[in-house]
């Protein structure tokens, strides 16, 4: 049976994965093929124990610390330990916590009386060592003296406001009266803002309404503006030009000219002339008027002339 790259590959993958696991666990304190049981204690205070830290019978490691839990409510910490399976413990059994040389918080097993065994499971008693002890006095101690401390201060400042209540008193009446003054000044300028908003608003609607009174203007302007576009002014002026020209032009020719137009403006004789036949043919008509029957005459009969025409 021939085995691929890829199935040698996934089978070295995990048995590193495996082994970098075990070895990890094993670093922590966790031993996969030893047998163990499981014990528990409770403490109000752990002092910095930790999962992994160990656990210690008359110096010697027989397990290790699996699992701390905050029990809320009961207020105090349920530790539980891992110990090897051949160790005994009586039921009179105590877990002391306990600091080593190098200031690591282990836990250090009393069996007690071990012709009276507890099971994997059982609760043991719990129990500080001295220097655990000592350590937490030492820590209350300096905990007590820093309250203390800070109590003093703040009575001490206390003491110093204590005269200075009048002062406290009127400097938040003005914070007050200023807040109050603010909030006025607030109002009355969101006042004006609201006018000054609706007089806007009045001259927008109203400048509105005058553009649309003179839309009609400005399209007849426009109109307007369209029709002089289509006006040749050019060719206007030019045609105009010519019959100044023109006019121009025919008036030199009258006085320059010496027919009958410029004899009739400038000759006082055929004026007269022209007034003298004038006055002849007004009696003629007056009378072929009066006399008829002479000009209706067989030809070759002369009459007189009428007196009054003589």
């Amino acid at each position: 049976m021939k085995v691929s790259k890829e199935f040698k590959v996934g089978l070295f993958m995990v048995f590193g994965i495996v082994t970098l696991y075990i070895g990890f666990n094993y670093l922590k304190g966790i031993d996969f093929f030893s047998n163990t049981n499981k014990y528990y204690t409770k403490y109000d205070n752990v002092g910095g124990l930790q999962v992994s830290n160990p656990v210690n019978i008359s110096g010697f490691a027989v397990g290790r610390v699996s699992e701390i839990t905050i029990v809320q409510g009961k207020d105090h910490v349920l530790v539980e330990m891992d110990i090897k399976g051949d160790i005994i413990l009586g039921d009179s059994a105590q877990a002391i916590l306990d600091i080593g040389l190098l200031g690591e918080t282990a836990i250090t097993i009393d069996p007690g009386d071990i012709s009276k065994p507890i099971n994997s499971g059982d609760t043991i008693l719990s129990g500080l060592s001295p220097s655990v002890q000592e350590t937490l006095e030492v820590i209350g101690s300096e905990v007590g003296r820093t309250v203390q401390s800070t109590i003093s201060r703040v009575n001490a400042i206390l003491d110093k406001f204590t005269g200075s209540s009048d002062k406290i008193n009127n400097m938040m009446d003005n914070i007050e009266s200023t807040t109050y003054h603010t909030k006025m000044l607030s109002y009355e300028s969101r006042k004006k803002l609201d006018d000054f908003a609706k007089g806007y608003n009045e001259t927008i609607e109203n400048l509105n309404k005058k553009i649309s009174q003179l839309d009609p203007i400005i399209k007849k302007y426009g109109e307007l503006a369209d029709s002089l576009k289509s006006i040749d002014v050019e060719q206007a002026i030019v045609s105009a030009t010519q019959t100044l020209n023109s006019i121009d032009s025919l008036i030199t020719k009258i006085n320059e000219s010496e027919g009958t137009l410029n004899k009739l403006l400038t000759d006082d004789e055929l004026y007269n002339n022209m007034n003298r036949a004038m006055i002849h043919l007004d009696s003629l008509i007056i009378h072929f008027d009066t006399y008829p029957r002479d000009f209706l005459r067989p030809l070759g009969k002369r009459n007189p002339k009428h007196p009054s025409i003589e």
